[in-house]
């Protein structure tokens, strides 16, 4: 077994701990699916990887005080998978909440902003 299986066996051992503890939403779950999904992504199984993102997220959205850039990251990648699964409105659904999230909490003219724009506009392009 490589090193990702066995990391991946290690949080899938560590998250079902939690979760018999605690609710699957508590925030302290939000770092080991955000891991889960990560080594889901590397290896190509990016259907478990949307499943363990759109977890994190789902914590994420609860805290008091969302991280804005882990949130960022995790909407951006959520969008990239379902744009490479060719479900646009997914994608585009995600990358227009990332780009909403982004004028909040940085402004019209912050570069991240206008790079997330730029990345509607090239799933829409594709979607078309």
């Amino acid at each position: 077994m490589g090193d990702k299986e066995n990391a991946l066996l290690c949080y899938q051992k560590v998250s079902a701990i939690k979760e018999t503890l605690m609710s699957p939403n508590h925030p302290s779950s939000l770092p080991i699916y955000t891991n889960i999904a990560s080594i889901h992504l590397s290896t190509e199984q990016k259907s478990d990887a949307v499943k363990y993102f759109e977890k994190s997220l789902q914590i994420q959205e609860t805290l008091p005080s969302p991280d804005y850039l882990l949130t960022h990251v995790l909407r951006i990648k959520t969008a990239q998978i379902y744009e490479s699964f060719k479900n646009y409105g997914a994608a585009l659904q995600h990358a227009e909440r990332c780009v909403s999230e982004a004028r909040s909490a940085l402004g019209s003219d912050h570069q991240t902003v206008k790079a997330t724009q730029d990345y509607i506009e090239s799933i829409r392009r594709v979607a078309t």
